[in-house]
């Protein structure tokens, strides 16, 4: 027999998968790296566009993660960031002519009019 599509499948997919689908959120992963997840151990069937429409209807709420707290780097404290006794960088000036010219121009797009 062929794998017959039954309407109202991914929906129970989804509600099987819901503690899993819960736990990974509280996490702080994204609707894209849990749907990820859970069709890369086959878990669920269906496609990421209905699983977003049913996470966003049901109460499941990604918890957002302060990555300070997580201690990954991203965050930077000001101490650090400021330099202390740091002159200010000085343009370096050539006597060199500003005048350009075309014909000692290697270019890739060499046109000859």
């Amino acid at each position: 027999m062929t794998d017959r599509k039954y309407k109202g499948k991914g929906y129970v997919e989804f509600l099987a998968n819901r503690e899993e689908i819960r736990r990974l959120a509280d996490k702080g992963y994204s609707i894209t790296l849990i749907f990820n997840e859970l069709s890369d151990n086959k878990k669920i069937t269906i496609k990421y566009g209905q699983f977003y429409n049913l996470f966003r209807r049901s109460d499941i709420k990604i918890r957002k993660v302060d990555a300070k707290k997580l201690g990954t780097g991203i965050g930077i404290k000001k101490e650090e960031s400021k330099k202390e006794n740091k002159e200010p960088l000085k343009r370096q000036t050539t006597q060199q002519s500003s005048k350009l010219t075309f014909e000692n121009n290697p270019s890739k797009h060499n046109r000859h009019f």
